[in-house]
């Protein structure tokens, strides 16, 4: 395992207890990073595991050259006998973990919930708390909770676990992959079931994580579009507001009348209007008085032709005196 820097963390020279994997590390998870409690957490593939290491940081993210690692949970009453696949740590120092078992009616532990890793004295996480009075590596005393003790074959195959958040998560996602298939949503303060996403055979979810408005993700290995997004579970759900796109609609331009001739007993009117009017979209009116308003009523015998705001209406004339107007 290496920084970004290509500082070494887990060196066989320091820790031949993990020098000494079968199958080696399988989960990781980095908190507090760039402070005097940053760590990098690690779990193994091992049957029975080596428990969770975790390996100091320097204040830059450098892994600590000379130290050995701290094994601050170990194979005992309270952690699986695998610590794979799935693990994260919140800021209270509680450790969520899955355990990837396969087998049809084992009731090992699949989903694990380990609290109080850090020193009960100190509120949060202590400067350098694993070299406070404390003793690891935890074996007893510290479960939470644990899903999966019973026969269900929903819980086959555990792949990732998240946490909703680091501060004070709610939720917790665990992906599923081949035997039960698809997510687990559970409580993170009780292991409690909040809903199932898309669980079935075959379907092969080996990842999963969330955003800060609760949308859950999971990594689809099976499908030819392996990133998938849900809404979150529970009544109280969170949504993510698409862009807003306001469009303006400019009012049609009303019709002007720009020329009237009379010849023949036809009056022919001129007009103009907006370039997308159709011709059909407007009416001849006619009245033997300029006012009111109410006595204009459609001419009779009124043709309108024209196109892309240029229009002709013509009409017989009707008496000796007309008014006309245009609508739209």
């Amino acid at each position: 395992m290496k920084m970004t820097t290509s500082q070494m963390i887990v060196n066989a020279d320091l820790n031949p207890t993990l020098g000494a994997l079968t199958y080696g590390m399988v989960d990781m998870d980095i908190t507090d990073p760039g402070t005097t409690n940053g760590l990098v957490w690690l779990g193994d593939d091992d049957y029975p595991t080596k428990g969770v290491w975790a390996f100091p940081l320097t204040n830059n993210g450098v892994a600590d050259s000379v130290n050995g690692g701290i094994n601050v949970v170990a194979q005992g009453p309270d952690m699986p006998l695998r610590t794979g696949y799935g693990m994260m740590i919140d800021e209270a120092g509680d450790l969520f973990i899955g355990e990837v078992r396969a087998n049809a009616g084992d009731t090992y532990p699949k989903l694990t919930s380990i609290t109080n890793m850090f020193p009960s004295s100190v509120d949060g996480s202590p400067t350098n708390w694993w070299n406070t009075a404390a003793t690891y590596p935890i074996t007893g005393g510290n479960l939470n909770w644990q899903d999966g003790t019973v026969v269900d074959n929903s819980f086959l195959d555990v792949q990732a676990v998240a946490i909703d958040s680091r501060t004070h998560p709610t939720n917790v996602s665990a992906a599923f992959s081949g035997g039960s298939g698809g997510l687990k949503i559970v409580l993170a303060a009780d292991g409690t079931l909040v809903t199932n996403i898309n669980q079935g055979v075959g379907i092969f979810y080996i990842g999963t994580c969330w955003d800060n408005v609760g949308n859950v993700y999971a990594g689809d290995a099976n499908s030819a579009h392996p990133w998938k997004a849900f809404s979150p579970p529970g009544a109280n759900q969170a949504t993510t507001p698409a862009v807003a796109t306001v469009q303006v609609v400019l009012p049609p331009t009303p019709p002007h009348i720009t020329s009237i001739t009379v010849s023949g007993g036809t009056v022919t009117i001129q007009f103009t209007g907006s370039a997308s009017d159709l011709a059909s979209a407007f009416t001849l009116l006619n009245s033997a008085t300029v006012s009111p308003q109410s006595s204009y009523t459609p001419a009779a015998g009124a043709t309108i032709t024209g196109s892309a705001g240029s229009y002709t209406a013509t009409v017989p004339t009707s008496g000796a005196i007309e008014f006309y107007r245009i609508k739209r």
